[in-house]
């Protein structure tokens, strides 16, 4: 009896555990894109700051420039990397959970599981990630550095990944929504993200035609806080659409031992 008894408690104390184990998991991944995003917006604002006391201003100042004067350099560079890698791991879960949505589709309406979805999730994911990438090489590489000669080559190409790879992930995303419409709240969460993706666009486009003549250089900071946006936006769906067990295995890889441990102890 008291054998039992004792089981019988641990058996509660571990499903305490493993709860709350499964609330700080949960709050982590609803956090993250919001963490992701405070960063960029952090960033930019130090950045408008550091131009105003230096008599400067966004309409004639791009991103690049300001981040260049900016002192200390490598501390922002460090704070803005961060939020690149903050943004992998977003994307990946949102891949994930793209992907089980689909498996429980295919479960639950047969016929219905399309590959062509499949292909778009998984090469959106990539081109979100290559445009953080690209995030990273802007910012590690000044718009004006000379040494070593390949630095501007490769900031060129660092911002062309950037912008142009947000843009297109922001535009596959919205089509992913659509498709996904039966799971979210179809009047706020698809106007939400196509509002901002339309807005970012619209950004980024004026930017680059003007860019040649180093006019509406605003946009290009609005453009990069649409963005920051755009990614905070995920924590909604990841709140309204729990795939935590999921998401926990694609990082860890723990599935079969947790399963094999649970047998175990249940045996």
């Amino acid at each position: 009896i008291y054998r039992k008894n004792d089981i019988h408690k641990h058996k509660q104390e571990e499903l305490k555990t493993t709860s709350l184990v499964r609330h700080i998991g949960h709050f982590v991944i609803v956090a993250l894109p919001l963490l992701g995003m405070a960063f960029i917006l952090a960033i930019l604002s130090v950045l408008i700051v550091d131009l105003q006391e230096h008599g400067g201003s966004i309409h004639t100042t791009t991103v690049s420039a300001a981040l260049e004067d900016f002192e200390p350099y490598y501390e922002i560079v460090i704070f803005a990397s961060f939020a690149a890698i903050v943004s992998f791991i977003v994307t990946a879960a949102r891949n994930v959970q793209f992907a089980v949505y689909k498996t429980r589709t295919a479960t639950s309406k047969p016929g219905q599981y399309s590959y062509e979805l499949v292909i778009i999730n998984f090469a959106a994911a990539v081109i979100n990630i290559v445009a953080h990438m690209g995030f990273i090489l802007l910012i590690t590489f000044q718009v004006s550095q000379e040494n070593p000669p390949y630095a501007r080559p490769l900031h060129a190409v660092g911002s062309f990944m950037y912008f142009a790879g947000t843009a297109v992930y922001a535009i596959l995303h919205v089509y992913l929504l659509i498709q996904q419409q039966d799971r979210y709240h179809r009047w706020l969460v698809l106007p939400l993200f196509t509002t901002v993706t339309m807005a970012m666009i619209a950004c980024i486009a004026i930017f680059a035609v003007n860019l040649p003549d180093m006019e509406a250089l605003e946009f290009e900071w609005a453009a990069v806080a649409l963005s920051a946006v755009h990614f905070g936006l995920f924590s909604i769906l990841f709140q309204i659409d729990n795939v935590d067990d999921e998401i926990r295995d694609f990082f860890c890889g723990c599935q079969c031992l947790y399963r094999r441990t649970r047998n175990e102890y249940n045996t």
